[in-house]
């Protein structure tokens, strides 16, 4: 799956025009990102995730489309506080049916309010209360369209246990964390071409359960002075040894079937890349992949 984000149009409170912050000092080799946020600050951004889908000679494909309104809500001793509301998502493609559309639109409206750091990195959530009501709508309605699915009662408890196990406060806060922190990872940071930037991480567990051990690392591939833009590319391996184990443990903490033998997740290995093209006058990204 290739997830995208894609910043489509900007517009401030009032006539404001777009604040343009100073670029720290750096050579034609290294750049700070600016982060120097103003409250009330908006802009819309376009999330984006293709998908293909192979069955012997078959391929479906679908991509959805759902726009995202940021606001500054105000600045805090250490950071700020951002809100992310999301809007309706479009579905094109060969795989996609009405019962897709009506799934992913489970999230319109949803508001993430979330808390930064002073880099622009996320660090938590503010309104996980909020979040809890949304998701059990979402649940409620999950569970009525499974109901008219006319499952046997057991598949029903299991979907039932898992929607409960995802629905926690951690797990909701791992959810809805997810593509902000994507969004954000590289704001703010210092970089000098072709020197990684090694980060020992860990992958929020969307079921609550212990997080993923992880390698990440961030590289500045090209900065364009004249242009005034920086391409950052993002690159997240799982730990081979430790994040197979670590699903096992989940899956059967939720209730799902795990060969006895435990071979199915060995020699688990996940790897995430991306790449991300930044404003250095603002520190706004402009596209991300």
């Amino acid at each position: 799956m290739r997830q995208s984000l894609h910043k489509r149009t900007v517009s401030l409170i009032a006539a404001c025009a777009f604040i343009v912050v100073p670029v720290a000092a750096q050579d034609n080799k290294s750049v700070a990102l600016p982060v120097n946020w103003a409250v009330g600050e908006k802009h819309r951004i376009e999330l984006i995730k293709d998908k293909e889908r192979f069955r012997g000679d078959q391929k479906t494909t679908s991509r959805m489309a759902v726009p995202i309104y940021i606001e500054v809500l105000r600045r805090r001793n250490d950071g700020y506080a951002v809100r992310w509301t999301y809007g309706k998502a479009i579905l094109t493609g060969t795989g996609t049916n009405p019962i897709a559309e009506r799934i992913v639109n489970l999230s319109q409206g949803m508001r993430i309010n979330l808390r930064t750091d002073a880099l622009g990195s996320v660090v938590g959530l503010e309104n996980t209360t909020e979040l809890q009501a949304h998701f059990k709508r979402a649940d409620d309605t999950m569970m009525d369209w499974k109901r008219g699915q006319n499952l046997p009662p057991e598949a029903l408890s299991k979907f039932e246990g898992a929607l409960a196990q995802m629905s926690t406060p951690q797990a909701i806060e791992a959810a809805a964390l997810r593509s902000p922190g994507l969004f954000y990872m590289e704001f703010g940071g210092t970089y000098r071409l072709g020197e990684d930037i090694v980060i020992d991480d860990l992958i929020a567990n969307p079921f609550g359960q212990a997080p993923f051990p992880t390698k990440a690392c961030l590289t500045l591939r090209k900065l364009d002075s004249k242009a005034g833009t920086a391409s950052i590319g993002w690159t997240q391996n799982f730990d081979r040894e430790k994040a197979g184990p670590a699903l096992e443990q989940t899956l059967r903490a939720i209730g799902l079937p795990v060969p006895a033998d435990g071979s199915l997740f060995t020699g688990l290995a996940i790897k995430d890349d991306g790449l991300w093209i930044f404003d250095t006058r603002t520190g706004w990204t402009q596209t991300g992949r």
